[in-house]
């Protein structure tokens, strides 16, 4: 018995030992690709950050799968695997967040309104019997979490114009949910919606399959067949945020919105963006999302475009003697009297 005991320790260590050389590869990667010319350290750095998160989510997988196995594996292991995923995900997010500096020092603001019928479904719908939800009417990029909880039916989409700040507000909702996040609970995953083959994939199918192809480990194969990604969104353990509709193709789109309806039941949460005028026209042609209360992302506010341009800009002084930056002379033009200069760019 101490023969097998020592033989499965062995194995076990071997398991860790690969781990960890993939994740000094993934290592050398980025100081190598941070460090190589020619290329933006941003353009580099993102392929290689997904090598090194995807390796740390197989080491975090193979040092703890060691403490179930078999029949053994039931729903406490599974909200276990749920917990790991939570952590890769937050980290790969949070490194993304740093690459798009959102904390340097605060993101664009970004502000939103809600959008009733014929973009939304019926309130009774969305409410469920609940009092209104107020905090969804309007709020910025700090509210995102308090808003979505605030709908009953946690079903919401997000609608605004090309770069309004769609995705960095599924980013921030990602991020906020995993930070309050409680053991067991459901993994927010950002998925890009615009890879789904709504006219043959069921929509439990094509989250699993991509959830493993993000996350490898999570491929991985799990008594009674499937694969372990596909157990967690069988348990009820993935919160799907999908980005992008409006990059499905338009023959696919009202597909989409039909499986999305006839496949969630009736209490699953979903997170929804979508450019504008690529979800009305779907609901113009097939119907909206049911229970899903909608908002609208608003455009920038000069104000907000000044101060944040401001506050991120390095301080100088100006030839006055005044501290100012780079912005200063152009946005004082911007703000004087009659606005911009009437020139093409002025125009833009």
């Amino acid at each position: 018995m101490r023969a097998l005991r020592w033989a499965g320790d062995a194995q076990r260590v071997r398991k860790l030992w690969w781990a960890a050389a993939l994740v000094a590869t993934g290592l050398a990667q980025v100081a190598v690709t941070v460090l190589a010319d020619g290329k933006s350290v941003i353009e580099r750095w993102t392929p290689a950050l997904g090598l090194v998160v995807s390796v740390l989510g197989l080491l975090s997988t193979l040092t703890q799968s060691e403490s179930g196995t078999g029949e053994g594996r039931g729903t406490d292991w599974l909200k276990g695997r749920a917990d790991a995923l939570a952590e890769v995900v937050q980290d790969m997010w949070a490194a993304e967040a740093r690459l798009r500096r959102l904390q340097d020092p605060e993101p664009l603001p970004v502000r939103w309104s809600a959008v009733d019928a014929p973009l939304a479904d019926h309130d009774e719908n969305v409410r469920r019997g609940a009092e209104a939800h107020t905090a969804l009417r309007s709020g910025q990029l700090s509210d995102a979490r308090a808003a979505f909880l605030s709908v009953p039916s946690r079903r919401v989409v997000v609608l605004g114009q090309p770069g309004s700040g769609k995705t960095v507000l599924a980013l921030s909702l990602t991020l906020e949910l995993l930070a309050a996040r409680q053991p067991g609970d459901a993994v927010p995953v950002v998925l890009p919606v615009g890879t789904w083959d709504a006219v043959r994939e069921p929509l439990r199918v094509w989250t699993a399959a991509r959830i493993a192809a993000d996350f490898p480990a999570l491929a991985a194969g799990v008594p009674g067949g499937g694969t372990l990604a596909d157990a967690l969104v069988a348990a009820r353990l993935v919160l799907p945020v999908l980005d992008g509709f409006d990059e499905l193709p338009e023959a696919q789109r009202t597909p989409a919105m039909r499986r999305l309806n006839a496949e969630l039941d009736a209490d699953s949460p979903l997170y929804l963006t979508s450019r504008t005028d690529a979800y009305a026209a779907t609901v113009e042609a097939c119907d909206v999302l049911t229970a899903a209360a909608v908002v609208e992302l608003s455009p920038l506010r000069l104000t907000d475009a000044a101060s944040y341009l401001t506050r991120t800009s390095r301080p100088r002084r100006m030839p006055d003697g005044r501290i100012g930056t780079a912005w200063s002379a152009t946005l004082a033009r911007l703000a004087a009297p009659g606005g911009p200069p009437r020139t093409p760019c002025g125009r833009c």
